[in-house]
C-alpha cells in the first residue's frame, strides 16, 4: 500500500516539474519575444531541446536580468512522470489476479 502511495506522490511531483518547467519557459521566452517581436509560440521547441535559436533567445533573456531557461528541469519532469507511470503499470499487472 506504501508504494501506490509513494508512486502517486511522485507522479503528482512529475506532473508539477513539468508545469513549473512550462512556467518558466513561459515567462523568459514572453519577454523575449516581446523585445524580438515574435510570437512566444514560435519557440516552443525551445521547451525541450537547445538549439543555436534558442540559445540566442536565451542570451538576450539573460541580457534583462532573466535566468535563462534550461531544458533539463523538463526532462527531469518527463522522466520521473515515466517512470512513476510505467512503475504503476507493472505494479498493477502483478497484484492482478490471473483466471
Amino acid at each position: 500500500m506504501k508504494t501506490k502511495k509513494l508512486l502517486n506522490i511522485f507522479t503528482g511531483l512529475g506532473v508539477a516539474i513539468i508545469a513549473l518547467s512550462a512556467a518558466w519557459w513561459g515567462v523568459v521566452y514572453h519577454f523575449v519575444s516581446a523585445q524580438n517581436g515574435e510570437s512566444m509560440w514560435a519557440s516552443l521547441s525551445c521547451m525541450a531541446s537547445l538549439s543555436a535559436d534558442c540559445n540566442f533567445l536565451r542570451a538576450m533573456g539573460w541580457l534583462r536580468g532573466i535566468n535563462p531557461y534550461e531544458p533539463l528541469l523538463f526532462w527531469i519532469g518527463v522522466t520521473v512522470l515515466l517512470m512513476s507511470l510505467l512503475l504503476k503499470n507493472s505494479l498493477q499487472s502483478v497484484e492482478e489476479p490471473r483466471p
